[in-house]
């Protein structure tokens, strides 16, 4: 997934501003349109697919870039990715896409839900 996100990280940073400039769009109100974009993923969109944007702006802009997309995060959001949501991935989705790549068992699940017996 992650490698298949830089294309389309590439487009949107070669693509959008160039479109941006010509339009007459700012800055600023590009921002705001991550915003509602961040906005209405709602919880559960985020928590699934922020930790991978963030793994791979990382690697394709530069981890200060990646921190600066943070930054702009509400609070609670980037409360919620800094504390929860990226541990879970680094703990247990990017190993089991890893595990999915190399055909070998996936990682046990220790996350509370429906597949675990309590």
């Amino acid at each position: 997934m992650t490698v298949a996100m830089r294309p389309h990280l590439a487009e949107e940073e070669e693509f959008y501003p160039t479109a941006m400039k010509d339009k007459g769009i700012t800055h600023k109100e590009w921002e705001a349109v991550e915003q509602k974009i961040v906005k209405s993923l709602g919880l559960t969109g985020a928590r699934k697919g922020l930790p991978n944007i963030v793994e791979c702006m990382g690697r394709w802009d530069s981890p200060e870039g990646a921190a600066k997309f943070v930054s702009k995060l509400p609070p609670p959001i980037r409360y919620l990715l800094n504390r929860n949501w990226i541990p879970e991935y680094e703990g247990y989705v990017k190993p089991l896409l890893t595990s999915l790549k190399d055909s070998t068992p996936p990682p046990p699940y220790h996350g509370k839900g429906c597949c675990t017996v309590m």
